[in-house]
């Protein structure tokens, strides 16, 4: 899987099995954040271009992020999320998408355009966006 290109943007069709639409993540430079200190001030520099996310009610942008093998990882640290107010079943949802992708997850790459992730909070289902 290593080989195979993950940047982009993707459409998040389903959450936990849960047909869903206007989800999205895009992959942008692979690779983790560097945060350094110096004269007392904190600077991160996140691969570029940056990877974003909208899970339904919220933004979330990651500091990057790394695969190893079939593990995925979006970076938590120094990450960005927005925290609009959204009906209860919307804030749901964004809440379950967000819980699978802060934590490493687990790839299942069918080439071109699907990807399956997966972890211990719960699965993703990805279609390539055109």
């Amino acid at each position: 899987m290593a080989a195979d290109n993950l940047q982009g943007r993707w459409i998040i069709a389903a959450v936990n099995g849960r047909q869903v639409s206007g989800l999205w993540i895009e992959l942008g430079g692979e690779g983790a954040a560097t945060i350094t200190h110096k004269a007392g001030r904190v600077y991160v520099a996140s691969p570029q271009p940056p990877t974003r996310a909208f899970l339904g009610c919220n933004e979330w942008r990651p500091s990057g992020w790394t695969r190893n093998g079939d593990k995925l990882s979006l970076g938590t640290e120094m990450s960005t999320r927005t925290e609009r107010g959204c009906d209860t079943a919307r804030e749901a949802l964004d809440e379950a998408a967000y819980a699978i992708l802060r934590r490493t997850m687990t790839m299942e790459l069918t080439p071109p355009a699907r990807l399956r992730l997966i972890n211990e909070f719960g699965t993703l289902d990805l279609v390539r966006d055109k």
